[in-house]
């Protein structure tokens, strides 16, 4: 079982497998292409540092991994939204992992 690079865990009492780092990661940039697809009045670029800054907000304020990138996602276009980008709301069902 391994933690994250500070020893944490996954914000809860346990440790994590490397399976599950390894799925939280795959659904992390199946999220990240799909933001970047809704998001077509800014360059990709702005997509993405967005999510992952958010990804680095709801890690350090200890979200588990299972639900890591749902709650990225949301604060990454929370974020887009406070810069003025236009930013299509999630579809239904893709926020339950």
């Amino acid at each position: 079982m391994v933690g994250d690079r500070d020893g944490k865990t996954d914000g809860g009492d346990r440790m994590v497998t490397a399976s599950e780092v390894r799925h939280t990661h795959e659904t992390m940039l199946e999220v990240a292409g799909r933001l970047v697809d809704e998001v077509q009045d800014v360059p990709p670029g702005v997509v993405l540092r967005a999510y992952w800054r958010a990804v680095r907000l709801v890690r350090n304020a200890g979200c588990p991994l299972p639900v890591l990138p749902d709650e990225a996602e949301l604060v990454a276009r929370h974020l887009l939204l406070r810069r003025g980008v236009r930013v299509p709301h999630p579809r239904l069902g893709e926020q339950a992992g």
